[in-house]
């Protein structure tokens, strides 16, 4: 059964990890559990810690302010009275707490004892987290590298070349791994990706048993988030069973040059989580004309395409949400 927090608030249970890594998939999984409530992605929890002279934490009013206007928090599509979220409300938690039980309310969770974040960069923030949060706990969902470089690198955010997605798998998984050294097994706890789809079962029931809640067969069928506009194009395997056939769909996608340029950046991490290299030592680095090639692909779609097809599908998954 649950261990419910006193006085009803939803205790957090945060899922993080590099980018398509499967945190969202969990994060549907678990949230099929009647106690369990799964939110959006929330980066807009990390803005009154930016040193921009506009507020911090401790400043509810303007970290109110600065939610409401931003557009991680506008996809969610949440009427939030200002008044009302912050009567009585006295520390950033619990401004954060109030917020996602206005989420819960419009899904019809109103009452669920624990919240699923399954936001990937808060990896990053583990130490924060806990801190906020001490009762919290967190997954670090891992996934061979290989494959979250060919999924991400299409998108309109993150790497754009298989040597910028090598270095920033090693990154994310590094930060992972500390935060698993620091606070232990008992408040991190790592969940392998492919191990998930093969063995949803086995892996979703010692999920449950970390996150305080009874396993239930209906988050085998991933159906327990409500997907934003914003990520539908992004998300479209959510709200199905997983898909065992996935956990090598990488070597479909990039070229043998992009899995060798990949291995001669994260090799050893690689081999470390028990991926099995496939130029191991021997791969090749990149030469002087693939380096200037990448360079100018990431200049350019970072700064230019991206932000440009970014801004219009926050355009768009905004403009849809205010016609329904």
């Amino acid at each position: 059964m649950t261990r419910a927090l006193a006085g009803g608030r939803p205790r957090p249970l945060f899922i993080g990890g590099c980018g398509r890594s499967g945190t969202t998939l969990l994060g549907a999984m678990l949230g099929a559990h009647p106690a369990c409530l799964t939110t959006p992605e929330s980066k807009f929890r990390f803005l009154p810690y930016r040193r921009d002279g506009r507020g911090g934490p401790d400043d509810l009013g303007p970290a109110a302010e600065r939610i409401a206007a931003h557009w991680s928090f506008k996809v969610w599509e949440v009427d939030v009275d200002r008044g009302e979220l912050l009567d009585g409300c006295d520390t950033y938690p619990e401004l954060l707490r109030r917020i996602v039980r206005a989420y819960g309310r419009k899904v019809g969770r109103a009452e669920a004892e624990v919240w699923v974040d399954h936001t990937p960069g808060g990896i990053k923030f583990a130490s924060l987290l806990f801190e906020q949060f001490p009762e919290a706990r967190l997954i670090h969902m891992v996934r061979d590298g290989r494959a979250t470089a060919a999924s991400v690198i299409p998108l309109d955010w993150g790497p754009n070349t298989v040597v910028a997605a090598a270095a920033w798998w090693v990154d994310y998984v590094a930060r992972g791994l500390a935060a698993e050294s620091l606070y232990g097994p008992d408040r991190v706890r790592r969940v392998v990706y492919e191990q998930l789809v093969a063995e949803p079962e086995r892996v979703l029931r010692e999920v449950a048993d970390f996150a305080g809640i009874d396993y239930r067969a209906e988050m085998l069928e991933g159906s327990g988030f409500r997907v934003p506009r914003f990520t539908l194009d992004q998300h479209a395997l959510v709200g199905r069973r997983p898909d065992p056939a996935r956990r090598a769909a990488w070597r479909n996608v990039l070229t043998p040059r992009e899995i060798e340029l990949f291995e001669s950046v994260a090799v050893d991490l690689l081999a470390g989580l028990g991926y099995a290299p496939l130029y191991g030592w021997g791969a090749r680095r990149p030469s002087a004309a693939e380096k200037a090639s990448m360079a100018w692909r990431e200049l350019y779609r970072r700064h230019v395409a991206n932000r440009m097809l970014l801004r219009r599908r926050i355009r768009r998954s905004l403009a849809d949400g205010e016609r329904t």
